[in-house]
């Protein structure tokens, strides 16, 4: 998948997105056993897998090649998703700046920081920043200018469906949750009451 609007094309033709692991990952011999009871070894070898997750044109970021290859997958492919949906909006980025515009997002597994900080010698001055999830939110609300709260969460399996009642949290004032997409009245719909 390489633009946004893919996985809800996958998704609306029914696509099974899962397979086998791909080989340049790493030897799946050597971790997965068909039998679920071997201790220490995966049962299985499929997974959802990003075709290039290197491909990254940190330049356009305004972000060094060394601080880029530090930086967790997820944190580079926010930020190009990030800039691709305001240019599908036809947002221009530089209106946002210094606004209390929010950004609110579901990530989890830092499994990318982990593989660094397995090797102390190659630990850089940028791999902390790189493999701190809290970053995916943070790199965007920094490279847009954006003043509203920064928040990354992180509930396992279910980060992007739990995000979307956040902004709606008391701590919000209105002016700010409005313009984070909750209602003034920081309620979101489903949490109305009924009239009539």
């Amino acid at each position: 998948m390489t633009a946004p609007e893919e996985p809800w094309a996958a998704l609306a033709a029914g696509r099974d997105l899962v397979g086998e692991i791909p080989a340049d990952r790493f030897d799946a011999r050597r971790f997965v056993d068909p039998d679920p009871r071997r201790p220490g070894k995966a049962y299985t070898a499929a997974g959802g897998f990003l075709a290039d997750i290197t491909g990254f044109d940190a330049a356009f970021f305004g972000l060094s090649p060394r601080e880029a290859s530090r930086m967790d997958p997820q944190q580079r492919l926010l930020l190009e998703m990030a800039r691709e949906a305001l240019d599908d909006a036809g947002i221009d980025p530089g209106t946002l700046a210094g606004s209390d515009s929010g950004v609110h997002v579901g990530v989890s597994n830092a499994n990318y920081g982990q593989l660094q900080y397995a090797r102390p010698e190659a630990i850089t001055a940028y791999t902390m920043a790189g493999a701190a999830l809290c970053n995916t939110a943070n790199r965007i609300s920094h490279l847009f200018d954006l003043r509203g709260p920064s928040m990354a969460m992180d509930t396992s399996a279910s980060p992007t469906p739990r995000r979307t009642g956040t902004p709606c949290t008391p701590w919000s004032s209105a002016p700010e949750s409005a313009r984070t997409g909750a209602p003034p009245d920081c309620r979101c719909p489903a949490r109305r009451p009924r009239s009539g």
